[in-house]
């Protein structure tokens, strides 16, 4: 009998509770389904401003952010988060986005995101990159420095 974890269930059995931040309702609900498939509490929100107010009423194990969202992005609302948080506390942040330029990566990385994945949403991609964010975040201190781009390498 295998012990090996596949993408389906890799995130069973964590209890997480994600929070969703895109302003597309088609990509709020791949992300969410996606999740929830693998038995993850989804919240959802649909700007950067939105996700604020989430987080500072809750607390999430990772959070799913798009980058380019109206009234506040994802750069801007990790930004805001982050000095919320302070030493104290980090929640893993994954940034959305529709670019896979270095310019996308390195702003994300400095706005204190922990990963980012390339749209369109890969199904297991965005489970192990969530796997990943939370695990490492539980092995070590809050203020860690970030890793790279988690996509699945282009064909």
């Amino acid at each position: 009998m295998s012990t090996a974890t596949t993408p389906r269930d890799s995130l069973r059995g964590l209890d997480l509770r994600i929070l969703v931040v895109d302003d597309s309702p088609v990509n709020q609900r791949v992300a969410a389904t996606t999740l929830e498939k693998r038995g993850c509490d989804v919240d959802l929100a649909v700007d950067g401003s939105d996700a604020l107010i989430k987080h500072a009423g809750a607390r999430y194990d990772v959070i799913i952010m798009d980058c380019q969202m109206p009234v506040m992005d994802g750069i801007e609302a990790t930004m805001a988060i982050r000095e919320t948080e302070g030493r104290e506390r980090h929640t893993p942040i994954i940034g959305l986005t529709a670019g896979a330029l270095p310019d996308d990566e390195r702003r994300c990385l400095a706005a204190g995101m922990d990963a980012y994945l390339v749209k369109p949403i890969n199904a297991a991609a965005l489970a192990d990159a969530v796997q990943h964010c939370h695990l490492r975040n539980q092995r070590t201190p809050p203020d860690t420095s970030p890793v790279h781009d988690l996509s699945p390498a282009s064909p």
